[in-house]
């Protein structure tokens, strides 16, 4: 079984999967986008693309997110939720393993997936949408000793 099956079928062994279509707000997503950012601390440059498509089968969203050399950052991410309700769950898997999200949804165009506990960093990533249709994607991180942070941001236009 391929990654993205074995993530779709833990969704539904959870009872989170499910075809949501528009109720989740995912579709407006749907499309290849090309990102241009920078890292906080270092000032350095990121460019990344991301392939976002629905799975026909559970009506989650994967998106995979493919940084350009010299970065290294590659990642693969379903996102769900139960008949478009909140709580949204999310799971990124990428080359330092799987970690696992919660958002309450859509609030003013932007989606917030958060994680904290367990000993892990509290970790944010938010999504917003421009007015003109451009994608905004934030990372921000509680790094050991410090308060939540913006880490990298990405501005992002549909390929």
């Amino acid at each position: 079984m391929g990654s993205l099956a074995a993530l779709a079928a833990l969704w539904a062994m959870a009872g989170t999967a499910g075809p949501a279509g528009a109720a989740d707000g995912f579709d407006r997503l749907v499309g290849r986008w090309s990102c241009d950012g920078y890292f906080v601390k270092s000032g350095a440059k990121i460019a990344s693309s991301l392939d976002v498509t629905r799975d026909p089968a559970t009506g989650a969203l994967i998106v995979r997110r493919d940084d350009s050399a010299p970065n290294v950052y590659h990642a693969l991410e379903v996102w769900t939720s139960t008949r478009g309700a909140a709580p949204f769950r999310a799971a990124i898997a990428n080359n330092g393993g799987m970690r696992w999200y919660v958002s309450d949804g859509w609030v003013d165009g932007s989606i917030v997936w958060s994680r904290s506990g367990q000993g892990e960093p509290e970790e944010r990533f938010a999504y917003a949408i421009g007015a003109q249709g451009d994608l905004q994607v934030d990372w921000l991180i509680a790094r050991p000793g410090e308060a939540l942070a913006l880490g990298d941001r990405l501005a992002c236009r549909k390929a």
